[in-house]
């Protein structure tokens, strides 16, 4: 997974590659990540996911809420324009570029600050991405639950953190970290539905109008409800194998493995090529390009995402 990401980087950076591709690069960040993320779903049983839910919501809503104020307060100190500011500060406490491409719309924010935003929360989140895994195990010795939480709940994009937990469980051998992470980062998600009309609201003064509604539905990530419905279909097959001895009445307990192995593969192999697309679509000229002064509020922003939630999880959890 590292190398895929790095490789692409690198291609990116050196190598003159035409836009031509740009639209093949998006099409697997955008399909390709989603179904794998789909069928990481398989991995799970319901039981697993209330096991561990209460404790992701009890990183999450502190990292959002301490986030959002804090970017309020330090986007004065530093003189960044408010709408750059509560971009970045939706991009990095709940879902990336598609909380930025949400939230834009009912804020009435120019193209620009959508690009400075989105460069920002790229830059560190790929960052996060790579390095994270290893700091993770440095602070929490390998112990699933932390491990899942620090990293769902500190990196920026779902891409990034399903990319920063696949990392971890292939250099630490831990597949429990993907499950958790990408639980906790799904459960982040699902606050947009929440903090972008609250952003909508305090903005504007009143509710915008029925096209910011309608902008935020359809960029939902609806792919969450397709991992949970894999998670209802693993949950429910093993039940009837205990029951049976037949999964759906049709799989033997070997069939049925192999089937979720398999569906589990493919979304390695989905994730995979995502991951290399993500390198491969970053243009790190255009990074450059966004200013100091953005570089050291996002920067700022980020550690203090990753300093509240390790604090969270070893306080509160361990």
């Amino acid at each position: 997974m590292t190398i895929a990401i790095l490789t692409g980087l690198i291609l990116r950076h050196f190598i003159s590659i035409t836009k031509n591709f740009d639209l093949g690069y998006q099409f697997c960040i955008k399909y390709f990540l989603k179904w794998g993320i789909i069928l990481l779903g398989v991995k799970l049983s319901l039981s697993e996911v209330l096991d561990f839910s209460f404790n992701s919501l009890l990183v999450v809503v502190p990292c959002i809420f301490f986030t959002i104020f804090l970017v309020l307060f330090v986007g004065s100190y530093f003189n960044i324009p408010k709408k750059i500011a509560l971009l970045i500060a939706v991009g990095t406490s709940i879902c990336g570029a598609t909380a930025i491409v949400a939230t834009a719309p009912v804020l009435k924010a120019k193209k620009e600050e959508i690009s400075f935003a989105i460069a920002t929360i790229t830059l560190f989140g790929l960052f996060a991405m790579i390095f994270y895994p290893f700091l993770a195990n440095f602070l929490f010795s390998n112990n699933s639950l932390a491990v899942g939480l620090f990293l769902g709940s500190s990196i920026h994009d779902t891409a990034q953190v399903t990319g920063a937990s696949l990392i971890y469980d292939q250099q630490y051998t831990n597949e429990n970290v993907i499950k958790i992470s990408t639980v906790t980062k799904l459960i982040r998600n699902t606050a947009m539905i929440i903090v972008i009309p609250f952003l909508a609201i305090k903005q504007n003064k009143v509710w915008a109008s029925e096209n910011s509604l309608s902008s935020i539905l359809k960029l939902f990530p609806l792919f969450i409800f397709g991992f949970i419905f894999f998670i209802f279909l693993r949950t429910f097959g093993d039940f009837l194998l205990i029951q049976n001895q037949y999964s759906f009445y049709y799989f033997s307990e070997s069939q049925w493995n192999s089937t979720v192995l398999f569906l589990s593969s493919i979304s390695k192999s989905l994730l995979t090529i995502a991951m290399a697309a993500i390198g491969l679509s970053t243009d790190i000229h255009s990074i450059k390009k966004m200013g100091i002064k953005i570089f050291y509020f996002g920067f700022i922003i980020a550690l203090f995402v990753g300093i509240l939630s390790f604090s969270i999880i070893k306080f509160l959890i361990l």
